[in-house]
């Protein structure tokens, strides 16, 4: 079968049929990938960064990780549920010896991508509320271009309370929060950026399969 034809006055061209055909084709989107593979509660475990990398992302040591069947702290006083939530997982993140910061993080599951941003905001919500009412150190800064939605925060207690610098993102139906947790006041934005970019990626690779 020819693809080309050639005309009275010498020019090759494509076919009227094959020519609809390859516009039909452009028009569905078509791709030729595969569709991203649905995650499930058994893989948010496997979104949790080891401590290597960790460590690398953060510039400091940790001393290695516990992973934990349930939601942090930021979930507290929120009705996840509401929203779809289908399962939670919380890791901790020790520093060594040698280091002075720890990570937490915690990643959380929703039915549907409108549900995760709709708990995201209701946890964001809830954290600047909780600044004003007690009076404490909240401010955000741009994260740049880490999942469908992100936002970093710098927080701080009273005086001799730790800092904490995070990344709260969501990646579709998952959203994650990251927090550097350190005992000095210093700027660890790109550190936290860093963390949350690791993350994404990890769950981007699942999503592939």
């Amino acid at each position: 079968m020819k693809l080309m034809v050639k005309t009275r006055s010498g020019q090759w061209v494509l076919p009227a049929s094959l020519l609809v055909l390859l516009l039909a084709t452009l028009s569905c989107g078509y791709s030729g990938g595969e569709d991203p593979r649905k995650i499930t509660t058994d893989d948010l475990p496997a979104m949790v960064i080891s401590a290597e990398e960790a460590s690398d992302a953060l510039g400091a040591p940790l001393d290695g990780v516990q992973v934990i069947p349930d939601l942090g702290q930021e979930f507290e006083g929120i009705d996840a549920e509401k929203h779809g939530l289908l399962s939670g997982s919380m890791a901790i993140y020790r520093p060594s010896r040698q280091g002075d910061a720890a990570v937490l993080m915690t990643l959380a599951l929703f039915e549907t991508a409108e549900g995760a941003s709709d708990a995201r905001r209701d946890i964001l919500e809830k954290l600047e509320q909780e600044a004003e009412r007690f009076q404490t150190s909240h401010a955000k800064f741009d994260a740049e271009d880490i999942g469908d939605e992100n936002q970093g925060i710098v927080s701080h207690g009273s005086p001799g309370e730790p800092w904490s610098t995070g990344v709260s993102l969501r990646s579709d139906n998952i959203i994650a929060f990251i927090w550097v947790v350190h005992n000095y006041e210093a700027d660890l934005r790109h550190q936290a950026g860093n963390l949350a970019k690791r993350v994404t990626k990890k769950i981007e690779a699942l999503r592939q399969g």
